[in-house]
């Protein structure tokens, strides 16, 4: 009965046959193609790596453009560029380039000095931070790179830190967009800030030239412009005209 049973299971099963050298050479050409592609997968991986490397690697290597701009990019001066006045200047590498195409805008309250000394230092920064962060505002649109302001001058550029065709053309736009700005808010202003404030005017100076712009480390360090066209653009504001550009 026992040899009957495994008679009937052999006849169920069939014939045990040996892997053929053809299902051998079809397995190993399958194994080798597997190889192959993830061979190839892997390099083009390694590959990614490197250029990613290499970008990563060239975003950090420090030029004088490469730290004006890094420095330029933070909200406010960062304190890396400050230093302590004992610090040998001779181990610092200036930050400094030249922007041969540029224009600076010169901006000044006409009326200003008399005006502030007959108003509480509250109206007076009430007057320039609303003034100024509306000519904030327009220059983020258009594109002008706000310098800096001094007293009750706004200093204003085009042409840097990324070069610019329309420079002139832009600033320009910039400073009619902005004195229209200002005899609108003086106007709105006179009633909080005293009699007089609508007859404020504004005063421009604009001049087209190479600037040397840097990073002027110390105490505090800052962002300044240098150079003849400042002088210029300094003095061609007219003492006598009000809204003229």
């Amino acid at each position: 009965m026992f040899e009957n049973a495994q008679n009937e299971r052999k006849r169920n099963d069939g014939p045990v046959h040996a892997p053929s050298k053809s299902s051998f050479e079809l397995k190993n050409y399958e194994d080798d193609d597997i190889s192959n592609r993830g061979k190839g997968n892997n390099s083009r991986q390694a590959s990614y790596r490197t250029k990613s490397l290499k970008m990563k690697v060239s975003d950090f290597v420090d030029t004088p453009t490469t730290q004006l701009r890094r420095f330029l990019n933070h909200p406010a001066p960062s304190r890396e560029y400050d230093y302590n006045l004992n610090t040998p200047i001779i181990e610092l590498d200036p930050i400094a380039e030249v922007f041969e195409r540029t224009t600076v805008m010169f901006a000044d309250i006409a009326g200003f000095t008399a005006w502030c000394s007959e108003r509480e230092p509250s109206q007076v920064f009430r007057l320039l931070e609303t003034v100024y962060r509306e000519f904030d505002i327009e220059a983020s649109k258009l594109g002008v790179f706000k310098v800096e302001t001094v007293g009750d001058c706004y200093v204003a550029v085009t042409g840097l830190p990324d070069e610019r065709e329309d420079h002139a053309i832009t600033i320009a736009k910039y400073a009619v967009k902005c004195m229209l700005k200002f005899n609108v808010l003086t106007k709105s202003l006179e009633a909080n800030l005293g009699p007089g404030t609508a007859s404020l005017g504004m005063r421009f100076g604009l001049h087209s030239g190479p600037v040397t712009a840097g990073v002027l480390r110390g105490e505090k360090s800052r962002f300044q412009l240098f150079g003849d066209t400042m002088n210029v653009v300094s003095t061609v504001k007219s003492p006598f005209c009000r809204s003229v550009l």
